[in-house]
């Protein structure tokens, strides 16, 4: 395709790549999410080919990811550094950016490892987490009302893209997933059994809490078990990604996966 040009802040697509960089509502409303910088862009194309459109400021490194650019679909438009670098924010710019259709995901037929997650805030902490459950063999990830967007480019970029091979669904009832489903749920909570004493069933859910408040008491009181990762007296929790990335490990060690 060829390339086209965009000068001003006031070009309409430019605009709505601004808006959906920004705003948790308008991506929902849109169904469409923005990628920064060529990591991300590479990881994507590993599932996925289909791109609404791509922004770049150097032509070195559209030719690096799209070879042959004229051959693609889709439109190409060139920015300065400084229009690209006003979307994100950021004092250094990723020099390439696109704009994708959230991928729709499809149920997950005989999981062995979940996620449920309860109100993670931190878009950070929540890509964190993603990055270690696409390493130690989680399935499928149930996010409650209350989570940061799984789609943000912040969490995108804590996860470093790993919610496009992974089976995440937003919006969640927790309570109900528990009740109806078969497998273990465990509530990693201060006060519960040590991962180092628990055997953990072949078909388990860790139960993963808010950064202040924890687990909600009305989901952590219909969980099998409360588990807890031991560690010194004087130490009074872990960050919830790191928490999480050693029980992840310890159900992939128990069950010889790793």
């Amino acid at each position: 395709m060829q390339i086209k040009n965009i000068s001003s802040k006031e070009n309409k697509l430019f605009k709505h790549l601004k808006k959906l960089y920004s705003s948790n509502q308008y991506r929902s409303l849109q169904k469409q999410t923005v990628l920064d910088g060529g990591h991300l862009i590479e990881s994507y194309r590993l599932h996925h080919d289909a791109f609404r459109a791509v922004f770049f400021s150097d032509e070195k490194i559209l030719e690096q990811i799209f070879h042959d650019h004229h051959n693609y679909n889709y439109d190409f438009y060139h920015l300065s550094d400084t229009l690209l670098k006003s979307i994100s924010g950021q004092k250094s710019s990723t020099e390439i950016m696109t704009i994708i259709d959230i991928p729709i995901k499809e149920n997950v037929e005989n999981p062995r490892l979940t996620l449920l997650l309860d109100d993670i805030q931190d878009p950070g902490n929540l890509g964190s987490i993603l990055r270690s459950a696409q390493a130690f063999f989680v399935d499928q990830i149930f996010l409650s009302k209350g989570c940061a967007d799984l789609w943000s480019p912040k969490t995108l970029r804590g996860s470093q893209g790993a919610q496009f091979s992974l089976q995440c669904f937003e919006d969640q009832d927790l309570k109900k997933i528990i009740s109806k489903s078969n497998f273990e749920a465990y509530a990693l909570s201060l006060g519960g059994e040590s991962i180092y004493k628990s055997n953990f069933s072949s078909k388990a859910a860790f139960v993963l809490g808010n950064e202040g408040c924890g687990i909600d008491a009305s989901i952590e009181s219909i969980c099998s078990k409360k588990i807890s990762i031991p560690m010194k007296s004087d130490v009074e929790s872990l960050n919830v990604s790191s928490a999480a990335s050693i029980v992840m490990f310890e159900y992939a060690r128990q069950h010889q996966l790793i």
